[in-house]
């Protein structure tokens, strides 16, 4: 990755391009070039790069400050929605962040549980299934890189890595999303998961509700209404994964050689005997 004359707004609360750049930046002085290396976290949405370590160089040629506003009652009623007082506005705040903390630390054990049912299972599936697997994760990666303007040279530099590493990483990415999906499919399957219509209607109006504006009207199409239904199939499916690890209820999955999964729940208890 090399650009120039790059405009970045140094947000604390942003983790764009990723998690601790803007804070690698902090105290920079104007003509300074910084080097730093940076742990991009496991779940980082680009797969290729997550749990890797990456290395930036940072050239400052200008730096600006933001005129900030008084934190007053003024100031609390243009946030958001408004808010009645300055107190009011600190105590949303204060709400958000213990939802997102709530959420990540819910996400956390998650995929937890997912990783240890897993690890219980047997998977025995094509390898043209996982060829065609490590195609679309290159293909993901290839058009991140072109939209970024990153060679995969750079990149290789950067989690100092080789290609032969960098393609084992992909194989081993692979393997593991063709096991999840599987995983996700035989318990939503077994388990008769499907959501209620009131509930898929539900969160099409909330998705056109939030994403939509003047400029960008947006449709209910068939499309979008799959979209959603899948994504609450996987929601519901990870909820009901959670309440079997809650209720010490172990599952044993085994996945014969077309990639089907056969499954027999037994009680902790059981495997004491």
């Amino acid at each position: 990755m090399n650009e120039s004359d790059v405009v970045f707004l140094m947000d604390p609360q942003s983790n764009r391009p990723m998690p601790g750049f803007v804070e690698a930046l902090v105290g920079s002085k104007i003509d300074e070039t910084k080097a730093f290396n940076i742990e991009i976290p496991e779940d980082f949405p680009d797969q290729s790069i997550a749990g890797k370590e990456m290395e930036f160089t940072v050239s400052i040629s200008e730096i600006k400050e933001k005129d900030l506003p008084e934190l007053d009652d003024e100031f609390a009623k243009t946030v958001g929605d408004g808010h009645e007082s300055i107190d009011a506005l600190r105590e949303s705040v204060k709400n958000d962040l213990i939802l997102s903390t709530e959420t990540q630390t819910k996400r956390e054990y998650q995929n937890s549980v997912i990783e240890s049912l897993i690890e219980l299972a047997e998977f025995r599936f094509p390898p043209l299934l996982i060829e065609h697997e490590i195609t679309r994760i290159n293909e993901e990666r290839d058009r991140i890189f072109q939209q970024m303007n990153i060679r995969v040279d750079d990149y290789l530099k950067s989690i100092n890595k080789t290609a032969e590493e960098m393609e084992n990483d992909v194989k081993e990415e692979a393997s593991t999303r063709i096991k999840q999906s599987y995983l996700m499919k035989n318990i939503s399957e077994s388990e008769n998961i499907e959501p209620s219509e009131d509930l898929i209607e539900e969160r099409i109006k909330e998705y056109i509700k939030e994403n939509q504006s003047d400029q960008n009207p947006i449709q209910e199409t068939e499309d979008l209404r799959e979209s959603i239904q899948r994504s609450l199939v996987s929601e519901q499916t990870i909820e009901k994964l959670v309440s079997i690890a809650s209720s010490n209820e172990i599952t044993n999955l085994s996945k014969n050689e077309d990639g089907e999964v056969n499954d027999a729940k037994k009680e902790k208890s059981n495997n004491d005997d």
